[in-house]
Parts: structure tokens; C-alpha cells; sequence
């Protein structure tokens, strides 16, 4: 599992890429967490604990996406393949919308940010817009 670079004090090297498991127990600031096979593993890994794996909580996020949701931009030129797993309206322009496991009502975190984003983090036509989650890189 891919692990947050290490360069920010709310986000180190021992949590996993949010992007990539967004409600894991192990991605940072995460407000509820699942039990996932991934977070089993590593428990299971560090020769404390042995997962009883059919206690798992299920994975939603990417689910059934493939490869290319971690492999690629989630964004190219303001769009995406994976139309359910993203929001596109500002936090301005909206109430509540379904979340993308369907399992809740959320807000869109997206917004025009005061100075553009760093260029790796550009998925728009807009460098100034994307999201208010900076670990969702």
C-alpha cells in the first residue's frame, strides 16, 4: 500500500495514500474508518495480531474500477472514467448529494483555491480548482 510522503505535520509516512483507501483505518484523518482486508493484512503483518479476515468490513472505494483509479489521474483536462466515485460541483453550488458508497448524504469538497495548485495536483483546466482535502492528492 502506497504511504503519504511524509512532507506535511497532519499528514506522515505512516498512513496510507488517502486517495487510494480513503476510509481505511490507516489513511489519515479520516473521521469513521472501515475494517478492510487491507488494514487485516497489515495488523496481521506486524506479528501482533492474526485477522479473522471474514470479519472484514467491505472496501467501497475503487470497487470494481480497475487498475487505472490508482495507475492514473483520477482527472484529465476536468474529466474522469470513474464518473461515480467524483464529485464535480462546488461546495457553493450544492446541498447535500449522495456519497459515493451510496451510503450517506455528504458535500462535494471542490473549490477554487486563492493560488494554483502545485502542478502534479492540476486535474482541471483551472489550475486554481480542486479540492478541499489535500490529502485526497
Amino acid at each position: 500500500m502506497e504511504l503519504e510522503e511524509g512532507d506535511d505535520e497532519w499528514f506522515d509516512a505512516n498512513h496510507w495514500k488517502k486517495r487510494n483507501a480513503p476510509d481505511e483505518l490507516m489513511a489519515p484523518g479520516v473521521p469513521y474508518t472501515y475494517y478492510s482486508a487491507f488494514t487485516l493484512a497489515a495488523f496481521e503483518d506486524m506479528g501482533v495480531y492474526r485477522a479473522n479476515y471474514s470479519m472484514a468490513d467491505p472496501l467501497r472505494w475503487g470497487k470494481n474500477s480497475g487498475c487505472g483509479l490508482l495507475e492514473n489521474k483520477c482527472f484529465t483536462n476536468g474529466s474522469t472514467a470513474y464518473f461515480a466515485m467524483f464529485c464535480t460541483q462546488f461546495i457553493s453550488d450544492q446541498g447535500r448529494l449522495c456519497t459515493y458508497d451510496r451510503l450517506s448524504l455528504g458535500y462535494c469538497g471542490l473549490l477554487t483555491h486563492q493560488q494554483p495548485l502545485p502542478p502534479q495536483y492540476q486535474y482541471f483546466d483551472n489550475p486554481k480548482r480542486g479540492g478541499i482535502f489535500r490529502a485526497m492528492d
